[in-house]
């Protein structure tokens, strides 16, 4: 099975940078995708999944895609409370 997160971030942001060192730490996959040239875009992201906030992260396994949140919530999922 192949899995891995997805990161929805913002160059400027504080917990985009934190979610990205946590995701090293913890030896996972995950690929990034920098929405701050892009604002139309996280925009239309952030009222699909009534989210206010980025990062926005989401776990790919095999072909099924979920969203995870935020950092707090990939910080939770992750058990690094």
């Amino acid at each position: 099975m192949d899995s891995k997160y997805i990161l929805y971030v913002s160059t400027d942001c504080f917990f985009c940078k934190k979610a990205i060192k946590l995701l090293e730490e913890d030896k996972q996959k995950f690929s990034i995708l920098n929405l701050k040239k892009r604002p139309a875009v996280l925009k239309e992201l952030k009222e699909i999944y009534d989210w206010k906030t980025v990062p926005m992260v989401f776990h790919r396994q095999d072909n099924k895609i979920e969203f995870i949140g935020g950092f707090t919530d990939l910080s939770d999922r992750l058990g690094n409370v």
